[in-house]
């Protein structure tokens, strides 16, 4: 066949050859042989290749060269062989010429033979596809060449620790289907950015110049029901491989096929599942020969439908997925790691086993909910996805991330990339940070994340060292994060050579670290009451816990009593009273906070450790007794540190009757010290502090029903 007929063109009238040929000529088209009592022979064989970078340079024969970095690109049966990416600096394409014009007879067979070289930095694979035009390769330049082909054969891969590579076989039969000319071009590729070598390279064919016989071939499934038409006029030489004989009848025998063209309205999915045969004689045979019956068995699939629902606590809930597919099929549905829904956050755990966010679905597991849980602590969740500009453009490790995708970052050499979150509104405070990420491949570069302030200042959170090959899960607990900052990471790449790009991001989760606490004690377990005051922290006590603070706001000069608010806010540096539920539950743990402010009145002293004076700066001082009551000091008193003591600007002379004793009076109880006042009080009448009826009370404060009230 002419090598200047346009290529494709060529395929199609190969195609239609394979339809149209005689006997004789089909016969010839069968390839690896079996047992074909065949000979063999060697054809000639030439080496070139071509070079990207150099595209108008000839390198003429040559008996080694260096393949690859190639990408493959297919439509319609042909391929084209690329270069992947050049900044690897390796983008060769090997051309290999096979010519076996001087075999007489049929060309059952053909293999090439090769010596690949391997590369220490990484393994490589190797494969090839044909051309069945001849190509004069001692002139070709990448300019000129024609970088399509049929990809035939299986590839070859040769690992980055074989140090003395690897002797290869492709198997090239289908290159001489029915070549008149029996010359063809192979192009050989190598897929890894490896650079390997190709040397030693020959060619086997293998020929015969027996006549063919015919047979027949049935097409069952896995239940032995016939699926297609059975065919009674099969030709191919006896010894033929079973396989190979079927397939020079009917080339797409082991492709995928429905009951119907429609793939949409099929019901019923064959694929390919083994060959076996009987000769004439009903004997279990595994080759060709006259009269023999080739069973073809499929396994047959139905359809089946799945969903995957997410379930949101118990707020809301939304369908992930919902399909229909074919039971063969075992789709894996992946979700996020975190979700927020009207405002909160919720978080599903990982699962214990690969894809830790995912679930794969089946014909027996056609239905799935995915749990998710509130977590009101995170303030900041983000997929590797949506940070950047210059994320590269693949998805790494599906089944360990988030959503089966994360990204690598990316910087080129001599460049700084820099990547960094978007909290933006984050409040100053502790935080726990989780960061998911990985090493792409087996690198041990060094690279550091930071918290960077409004104005660009950086802190460092950790450096990764010998990361090489992991993925992890970073918790960062108790950090601080400045109003406004944010999450920062810059990658530098090398100083010269390819882009650093190994380094692999999933999400980022920011949550408000775990409170600090500090346990405050009620230390009168009689009297459920006693003074309290901390000078270094601010405290956050629990409105409702079983240990209440209460500043005092108020006091009454006529009825010798303090009236007592109760706060949950205590900044540092106040005095309070301490008031207990039961003497079972003296102590609360507070958390501790900062900022805090007193907006209420406080006639309460916090103690530093200095001798309580009887009087100062015009107030007189009061200590809370073991009774509940606040006395007067008729001389200076040693009150420790972490107490407190009443501060009123009246002394006990100009109180009622002279009292040396304050009652107190909580705001949500009666009065201290009150006997007179007891449950019987609860018909509407109006009494003082002393339980005396007042019938028009005037300014003061009164009981009625049980409840204080200032008139």
């Amino acid at each position: 066949m002419s090598s200047t007929i346009n290529y494709y063109k060529q395929i199609k009238f190969i195609k239609m050859k394979r339809k149209l040929l005689s006997f004789g000529l089909l016969a010839a088209g069968l390839l690896t042989a079996g047992n074909v009592m065949a000979e063999t022979a060697p054809a000639t064989v030439k080496m070139t290749y071509v070079d990207g970078s150099n595209t108008t340079t000839s390198y003429g024969v040559v008996t080694e060269c260096t393949a690859g970095y190639n990408s493959l690109t297919t439509s319609e049966g042909i391929t084209t062989i690329g270069l992947a990416t050049a900044k690897w600096g390796i983008n060769y394409i090997v051309y290999i010429s096979v010519d076996a014009s001087d075999v007489e007879g049929t060309i059952t067979g053909a293999t090439l033979n090769a010596h690949l070289g391997y590369n220490k930095n990484r393994g490589q694979t190797y494969g090839v596809g044909y051309r069945s035009a001849s190509t004069d390769v001692s002139a070709l330049t990448y300019e000129a060449a024609d970088r399509t082909c049929t990809l035939c054969g299986s590839t070859v891969t040769v690992a980055n620790t074989n140090t003395s590579g690897t002797d290869a076989t492709f198997d090239i039969t289908d290159a001489f289907i029915n070549d008149e000319d029996k010359k063809v071009t192979i192009l050989l590729y190598e897929t890894a950015a490896g650079g390997g070598t190709v040397s030693n390279v020959s060619a086997t064919i293998t020929y015969t110049n027996e006549s063919a016989v015919t047979y027949n071939i049935k097409y069952v499934d896995d239940s032995g029901n016939t699926i297609k038409d059975a065919a009674t006029d099969a030709t191919a030489y006896p010894g033929t491989a079973l396989a190979t004989a079927v397939e020079a009848y009917n080339s797409s025998y082991a492709t995928t096929f429905y009951d119907t063209d429609d793939e949409s309205e099929a019901t019923k999915k064959y694929v390919y599942s083994s060959i076996s045969a009987v000769d004439a004689d009903g004997n279990e045979a595994s080759e060709i020969s006259a009269g023999c019956t080739v069973t073809v068995t499929y396994n047959a699939y139905t359809k089946y439908s799945y969903s995957v629902t997410a379930q949101y606590g118990s707020a809301s809930s939304e369908t992930l997925a919902s399909a229909t597919t074919w039971t063969d099929d075992t789709p894996i549905v992946y979700y996020p790691v975190c979700k927020q829904v009207d405002g909160t956050y919720y978080v599903v755990a990982a699962n214990s086993k690969t894809p830790y966010f995912g679930v794969e679905m089946s014909s027996s597991n056609t239905s799935a909910t995915i749990s998710y849980t509130a977590d009101e602590d995170i303030v900041y969740y983000v997929e590797a996805e949506e940070i950047g500009s210059k994320l590269y453009n693949t998805n790494w490790l599906t089944t360990y991330s988030s959503k089966g995708a994360s990204k690598i970052l990316q910087a080129a050499a001599g460049t700084t990339q820099t990547y960094k979150t978007a909290m933006s509104t984050t409040a100053e405070g502790k935080y726990d940070i989780t960061i998911a990420s990985g090493d792409r491949a087996t690198k041990n570069y060094d690279r550091t994340w930071y918290i960077m302030d409004s104005e660009g200042n950086t802190t460092e959170l950790k450096t990764y060292s010998n990361f090489a090959g992991k993925f992890m899960t970073d918790e960062f607990t108790d950090i601080t994060i400045p109003a406004g900052g944010e999450i920062y990471y810059a990658l530098e790449g090398p100083s010269s050579g390819t882009t650093n790009d190994n380094y692999a991001l999933d999400y980022i989760i920011v949550r408000k670290a775990a409170a600090e606490t500090v346990t405050v004690t009620c230390t009168n377990a009689d009297k459920l009451m006693c003074t309290y005051s901390n000078l270094t922290q601010d405290l956050v006590f629990p409105e409702d816990g079983d240990v209440k603070a209460y500043v005092a706001d108020e006091y009454d000069s006529s009825t010798e009593v303090v009236h007592m608010t109760q706060i949950t806010d205590v900044p540092k540096g106040i005095g309070v009273v301490l008031k207990a539920t039961s003497a079972d539950a003296l102590t609360v743990d507070a958390i501790v906070s900062s900022g805090l402010t007193l907006s209420k009145t406080n006639y309460m002293i916090a103690t530093t450790g200095a001798t309580v004076p009887v009087s100062e700066d015009g107030y007189y001082n009061y200590i809370l007794a073991k009774d509940g009551l606040f006395y007067y000091l008729e001389s200076e008193y040693a009150l420790p540190t972490g107490y407190a003591y009443l501060h009123l600007e009246r002394t006990p002379s100009e109180l009622s009757g002279g009292a040396k004793a304050l009652k107190l009076v909580f705001d949500d109880e009666q009065a201290t010290g009150i006997n007179s006042v007891n449950a019987a009080a609860t018909n509407g009448k109006v009494y003082n502090l002393q339980g005396i009826e007042v019938q028009n009370p005037t300014n003061g404060l009164y009981i009625k029903n049980g409840k204080k009230y200032i008139k």
